[in-house]
């Protein structure tokens, strides 16, 4: 089973603009630096100089369920990629083209959706 797809460090950084103070297990540093070898689970985000990495899906969750809003990744079936659709209290506010991973489409759903956030 492969590993769950992080945030970006720049996502990461617009998360905790946005709010998300919620566990997850890895962090980004001021450097650059990333450790993907912390154990516990904490919130990351009560530093100055450190970032919160949670999954991409956790991300998204946290957007859905505190920021009202919804990032919804479909398969176009006929050619076997991906789309995204943000939406927000019944309107979609932006569709997207097509992405090659469902990972790739959540990723830039999310980038929109912190984007539009603001």
């Amino acid at each position: 089973m492969g590993q769950l797809q992080r945030v970006t460090k720049e996502q990461a950084v617009k998360l905790k603009e946005a709010g998300f103070d919620w566990e997850c297990k890895h962090i980004y540093f001021l450097n650059g630096h990333n450790d993907s070898d912390i154990m516990s689970y904490n919130n990351h985000n009560t530093g100055k100089n450190s970032w919160s990495s949670p999954p991409l899906a956790l991300a998204c969750k946290f957007m859905r369920d505190i920021i009202s809003i919804d990032i919804e990744v479909h398969k176009d079936t006929p050619i076997g990629k991906y789309v995204y659709k943000i939406i927000s209290k019944d309107r979609v506010l932006w569709s997207s083209s097509i992405y090659p991973t469902y990972e790739a489409a959540q990723s830039a759903g999310l980038d929109v959706a912190l984007d539009f956030k603001k």
